[in-house]
């Protein structure tokens, strides 16, 4: 089981409650799920840093390196067959869906192992049609310009935008391996939650 957190977000910090010191997979899920490998995969979400510049990676170059990152680690655990299961947070979803276009024309076959072995994704506030995060993700870019700080990372806040033709992209070809799924030995199941809580700083509720 693979967590990936969202937008500003932390491998660690994102799944910590408040006042607790260890993610919540990593004490909870062991209860219910004693035979599952539970990881939490941290990649660079800040849109804008108050100490020197944000990453410039694009949701493709992040969606890349996680593949090549589990390829890495499955080979080295000798897990390549496991099944898996997904729970992304906002930014982390098209992230996903992008792993899984990635592994569906791979450039091995070591790539493909993970898109036949995902079983269930879990979205998490995913903007999967563009939402407010963009909102969200633009006001730090106002704060980051008025402040003069280094320059933030244009190429997220893009896919983000309601008629980004990113976000259009990546929707069509994910839909396109789910619609497929039923001809493979085992479909995907998907399951999607909304957030109903007002997004700190814009006063907005994301959906």
């Amino acid at each position: 089981m693979i967590f990936l957190h969202g937008l500003t977000g932390d491998r660690e910090i994102t799944w910590t409650a408040k006042g607790s010191e260890t993610p919540w997979p990593q004490t909870l899920l062991p209860q219910d799920l004693p035979e599952a490998r539970v990881i939490t995969y941290g990649y660079d979400a800040d849109v804008a840093r108050w100490i020197g510049p944000a990453g410039q990676n694009s949701v493709r170059e992040h969606a890349t390196t996680l593949v090549n990152d589990l390829v890495r680690y499955r080979a080295r655990t000798q897990s390549h067959r496991r099944p898996l299961l997904w729970v992304a947070h906002s930014l982390g979803g098209l992230v996903l869906q992008d792993a899984l276009v990635v592994c569906n024309t791979p450039r091995d076959e070591s790539q493909r192992d993970i898109l036949d072995c995902t079983r269930g994704i879990a979205f998490m506030g995913v903007p999967h049609a563009g939402s407010d995060l963009e909102m969200f993700a633009e006001a730090i870019v106002d704060i980051v310009n008025l402040s003069m700080v280094k320059k933030a990372n244009k190429l997220l806040i893009e896919a983000l935008h309601r008629r980004s033709e990113i976000l259009a992209n990546i929707r069509d070809d994910f839909m396109t391996i789910i619609n497929s799924s039923s001809k493979r030995d085992h479909e995907i199941s998907l399951h999607s939650y909304i957030e109903e809580m007002p997004i700190h700083g814009t006063g907005r509720v994301s959906l």
